[in-house]
């Protein structure tokens, strides 16, 4: 059980926004459940999800997940996007089907500062300097997350921006919850 708590904890690390300024590390800009994976195309132009769907709550602040400069807002076939560009890694973060978009094309923003509102789902995307895509859940994993010694109800999970000890067991008892009613059509 303890194995299930720290791996369910590492990827709820993954899901949940970090606080703004506690790091340079990028921060997931929405919280949600995994809906849809990323799937990596088998060659360029090829079926896959080149980032993550996410089950938000519509209206939820989306948040700059490093900062950057904005080098796109406005409407993809449709729906509305942002992508912001960190200068330091070359890395674009995307961020898709969002309700409403604060920023504009050219916009400075800090890690953290709000960009927009999710709607019911939203699709996160990274690609680096290259233009490859990224799985987003790798690069917003938690660095530093490691076990120490505790009992099973997860009190040996540390990891940044994370509550620790039968909080993080609690946690992710209510994030699976949720995921399992999603799952069945349940309002979680």
């Amino acid at each position: 059980m303890a194995g299930c708590v720290a791996v369910l904890g590492v990827c709820l690390a993954a899901v949940l926004p970090r606080p703004a300024g506690a790091s340079t590390e990028p921060l997931v800009p929405v919280a949600g459940t995994i809906v849809d994976p990323f799937r990596p195309p088998p060659h360029p132009y090829g079926p896959g999800n080149r980032g993550v769907e996410l089950a938000t709550r519509p209206g939820a602040p989306v948040l700059a997940p490093v900062t950057g400069r904005v080098s796109f807002a406005g409407r993809v076939a449709g729906t509305r996007a942002v992508t912001v560009l960190d200068a330091t890694t070359g890395r674009r973060f995307s961020v898709t089907f969002l309700a409403e978009v604060v920023v504009r094309r050219g916009d400075l923003v800090r890690r953290g500062q709000r960009l927009g509102a999710a709607g019911a789902v939203t699709h996160v995307g990274v690609r680096d300097a290259s233009g490859a895509y990224l799985d987003p859940m790798v690069v917003f994993a938690p660095r530093g997350a490691r076990l120490v010694p505790g009992g099973d109800d997860g009190a040996g999970l540390v990891a940044p921006g994370v509550a620790t000890g039968t909080a993080v067991a609690a946690t992710v008892a209510r994030l699976a919850a949720g995921a399992a009613l999603a799952r069945h059509g349940a309002d979680p």
